[in-house]
């Protein structure tokens, strides 16, 4: 029934067919342009035009089939469908934001094809936080950004060791704790020096076993691959003895106790 084709005369037509059917003039014509062409200019220019379309064909027709001039609950509805089907035929994933009914949609970047995301919940910090993160690791890559109604960032986007995590600014309710960590595999004693010394810079804090939590909070495992190797030798347990004393894995003093 909803059928958008890429052209701009199907467009027109099957927006004038909405406006009618629903009454809800300007606002559905305007937010259903903007999300096609995703494009808030021409949103207006065809939204103001449709509306002139829909105004001569209630007139001539009667508006009492037409309803209320405020959209319906079935807008909405409609709305998710449409912008989804578009979506789909883009390779995207529809967004909605928790706190709107009408979809937000990722700019740019197709990220269609990781299924499970990190979600990072910060205090106003997580444009600055995304940043941080794609410093510290070599092949980082910030996304675009993702406003809130105030035109501040309310989502950054992020990418490291080809992995996404979104950034949210959701205020100060929620707190990171250990219960949640990353664990970073590392092939040598440099590596782990340098995830180690980045993480904790600019007041992150050390703790045991190789773990650390970053400045903004988030907890991080700093490992040696081959520390797995040792756990699994025949001198597990003094090896772990020797590992439960450190902060920082020193991979010489692991190799030492499996010896």
């Amino acid at each position: 029934m909803f059928v958008f084709a890429s052209r701009l005369g199907e467009f027109y037509a099957v927006a004038a067919t909405f406006g009618f059917a629903y009454g809800g003039v300007m606002p559905l014509y305007a937010v259903l342009a903007r999300e096609y062409f995703g494009q808030r200019i021409l949103g207006a220019v065809f939204g103001a035009a449709a509306m002139v379309s829909s105004l001569g064909m209630a007139l001539g027709s009667g508006s009492s089939a037409a309803g209320s001039s405020t959209p319906s609950a079935a807008y909405t509805v409609d709305l998710h469908l449409l912008v989804r089907d578009r979506n789909r035929r883009r390779g995207d994933r529809a967004r909605v934001s928790p706190c709107r009914e009408d979809p937000v949609q990722p700019e740019g970047d197709a990220r269609m094809k990781q299924k499970i995301t990190p979600f990072l919940w910060f205090d106003g910090q997580a444009e600055q936080a995304a940043k941080f993160y794609v410093s510290v690791f070599k092949d980082g890559k910030l996304g675009k950004p993702m406003l809130g109604p105030d035109g501040k960032v309310l989502v950054m986007s992020f990418k490291i060791q080809g992995q996404e995590f979104d950034a949210l600014n959701g205020g100060p309710q929620f707190k990171f704790n250990e219960s949640v960590s990353f664990t970073i595999h590392c092939k040598d004693q440099k590596e782990v020096d340098y995830y180690w010394d980045k993480l904790t810079a600019g007041g992150g804090e050390e703790s045991m076993c190789g773990w650390l939590k970053d400045k903004y909070g988030l907890s991080w495992q700093v490992v040696p691959d081959v520390l797995l190797e040792l756990m699994r030798g025949p001198k597990m347990a003094k090896v772990m003895e020797a590992f439960m004393k450190m902060r920082k894995f020193d991979i010489a003093a692991l190799k030492r106790a499996a010896a």
